[in-house]
């Protein structure tokens, strides 16, 4: 029995939602998604995480991601709200000086 077919076969455990941002280093591309979480403990008492976009499993995306626009797997990860912050900036009319670039983003400072 595989771990998908042992978490599908009991109660699935109460997902954690969990928000991230990512930024592409090769081409810049900026992004934002929502995972469920789960965490359990399988057959074998070994603790398990699976994590589920819109119902469909997908890798965690703190071990594995890919940016959607060139596919590159050097991707920074953000705290979430930090693309779309900076989109919702370059949209406003802000004046360029106004708007935080990702480097800054990605360092903390503002």
């Amino acid at each position: 029995m595989s771990a998908t077919d042992e978490f599908t076969s009991r109660t699935a455990p109460e997902a954690i939602h969990e928000s991230y941002a990512f930024t592409c280093l090769d081409c810049g591309y900026g992004w934002e998604k929502q995972y469920d979480v789960h965490h359990y403990i399988d057959g074998t008492g070994v603790q398990r995480t699976l994590c589920t976009v819109d119902g469909d499993r997908v890798p965690s995306p703190l071990t594995r991601s890919e940016c959607a626009a060139c596919g590159s797997s050097v991707i920074r990860i953000l705290r979430a709200g930090t693309v779309s912050n900076a989109r919702m900036a370059m949209t406003s009319g802000a004046r360029p000086m106004e708007i935080p670039s990702f480097l800054s983003l990605l360092h903390g400072s503002k």
